[in-house]
């Protein structure tokens, strides 16, 4: 077995000779700049691997000896110490840490420095000769300790986040939750970075390069199916900073030694290196993403726009991914059960590059079912688009329907002070979307006019208000009015509600309801 980054040991290596076993991730540095004739922000993060029983550089089932813990924690401690002198570095960000480590980093650290010990996995260090802590506050469920410096030595204020993230395999809710660290407050300048626990890898650059800093259990690997000796590489550990006008950054990083803090870059090849070879999405809050056309002459987020309004789902995502060697892909994910990506894996399964796999979601606001997504290589990605382009083809009936349903749930969503509560009636609509959207790609106008009438004709929820008005069925619940100066039920009066149902049905062949005013076709 290869290491598969020169600092990484091998589990071969380590069951002979523990003492090489650092940590499972590698120290990171990055340097930030801060205007014209100021000196930058040298910064440096760690995960130092909190247990060895889930480690990714010690055997599966190793007997860890006696006090080699310690002894790792304090060749740690000398290495952060080592980056002090030679690269001028200003702030530490431990994740994964013990406070066991504290009185190694206070001898080698010494008086010059402050630090932060958290009971959720972080200690931060920060230099007190440059910076004068102004606020701290700390976010447990999150993991983030935030730290407001003044620089002493520019005279800016600086937020400083130490983040050991919570695992997702989908970055969209990191990137709305750090996006928010880094832009609201009243700081010039923002950084959060540590160990992400997600993946990034470097917007603009495409050089072929091992970007591994962080080696997955193998437990992981062994539950995977995978054989328990497999090292799967991994790239997690970096961050972003906001400057002065507002734009964010993707930090630019380099890796340390553990013991000299010497900067050690891997100049293999891919095939030497032998990297896990998986398609990965990555971070996307770097401004790179919210300029450069990706596909179709669009921004990945207007791309995922548009496929959100034709494919009528908004838990779709499109993300730019990588794999561990900086090859990099257009990824985009797909609800459960999509038609759509059926189409699209049967149209390029045979695509030299392509990787289609489910994907099983850790947020709970991604469901608990695996979700299924295609990675289109980045040279190949206008044949993405082609496939997807045929897929809405071929589903452009069922999209048009279920974004009609979808903008209707949304209109009853908005609250207003004179509008009674819809939450019924938006409940019993998200089930109609969902009938719709599970039909098959090809379903016919009959098809679906059959399954909005069963919808329809079903027994209405049992509550008070249902109750109250006498509302039988599904029909008659969309039927009651929401003004609070009007009666709930008015006869000969249909609300918007109704009216769209009933546009739908005629659109799907139904026959005229005299009393509905017919919109545009939907063609």
């Amino acid at each position: 077995m290869t290491r598969k980054h020169p600092l990484f040991p091998t589990f071969q290596e380590v069951e002979k000779e523990s003492d090489l076993a650092r940590s499972d991730h590698l120290p990171v540095m990055t340097k930030i700049p801060l205007g014209e004739k100021k000196e930058s922000l040298t910064i440096v993060s760690l995960n130092i691997l909190g247990n060895e029983g889930c480690s990714g550089v010690h055997p599966l089932g190793m007997t860890i000896p006696e006090g080699h813990t310690l002894e790792r924690y304090q060749h740690l401690a000398s290495g952060l110490a080592h980056g002090i002198k030679k690269h001028g570095v200003d702030v530490i960000l431990l994740q994964e840490a013990d406070k066991s480590i504290v009185p190694y980093l206070e001898e080698k650290l010494g008086k010059g420095w402050n630090i932060i010990v958290d009971d959720f996995g972080i200690i931060s260090c920060y230099n007190k000769e440059r910076f004068v802590l102004q606020d701290t506050t700390a976010d447990k469920e999150s993991r983030i300790r935030t730290m407001a410096f003044t620089d002493t030595r520019s005279g800016l204020s600086i937020d400083v986040h130490n983040l050991w993230g919570v695992y997702s395999p989908f970055p969209h809710h990191m990137e709305k939750q750090y996006r928010s660290l880094l832009t609201k407050t009243k700081s010039k300048l923002s950084v959060i970075m540590g160990d992400t626990n997600s993946r990034l890898a470097p917007p603009a650059d495409h050089t072929k390069r091992n970007l591994t800093t962080g080696i997955v259990p193998p437990i992981i690997a062994k539950t995977s199916g995978l054989p328990s000796d497999t090292q799967i590489t991994d790239h997690p550990d970096g961050g972003f900073y906001r400057d002065e006008s507002g734009i964010i950054h993707q930090l630019s990083t380099e890796t340390l030694d553990f013991d000299t803090a010497e900067i050690v870059r891997d100049e293999r090849s891919e095939a030497d290196a032998n990297v896990w070879p998986e398609y990965r999405m990555v971070m996307c809050l770097d401004n790179y993403y919210q300029e450069t056309a990706i596909v179709d002459g669009k921004t990945l987020f207007l791309y995922e726009d548009a496929l959100q309004r034709e494919f009528g789902n908004d838990n779709l995502v499109v993300r730019m991914a990588s794999n561990s060697f900086n090859n990099k892909a257009l990824a985009i994910r797909f609800p459960r059960n999509s038609e759509a990506f059926k189409l699209i894996q049967s149209e390029l399964k045979n695509e030299a590059g392509f990787q289609f796999t489910h994907v099983d979601p850790t947020d709970n606001r991604d469901g608990h079912q695996p979700l299924p997504c295609v990675f289109a290589p980045i040279e190949k990605v206008a044949l993405l688009h082609k496939a997807v382009q045929k897929a809405i083809s071929e589903t452009v009936l069922k999209n048009q329907v279920t974004q009609r349903i979808q903008s209707e749930i949304e209109r009853l969503s908005e609250a207003h002070w004179y509008l009674h509560d819809a939450s019924e009636k938006i409940s019993s609509l998200k089930e109609l979307k969902i009938r719709l959207s599970t039909a098959t790609a090809d379903s016919t106008a009959e098809a679906l006019l059959s399954i909005i009438k069963t919808w329809e004709a079903e027994a209405a929820p049992a509550s008070q208000s249902t109750r109250e008005n006498n509302i039988k069925n599904k029909h008659e619940l969309m039927g009651v009015h929401r003004n609070i100066f009007f009666k709930p039920i008015r006869p000969g009066k249909s609300t918007e509600t109704q009216n769209t149902l009933q546009w739908l049905k005629e659109a799907l062949g139904d026959a005229p309801n005299q009393g509905v005013q017919p919109e545009p076709s939907m063609k």
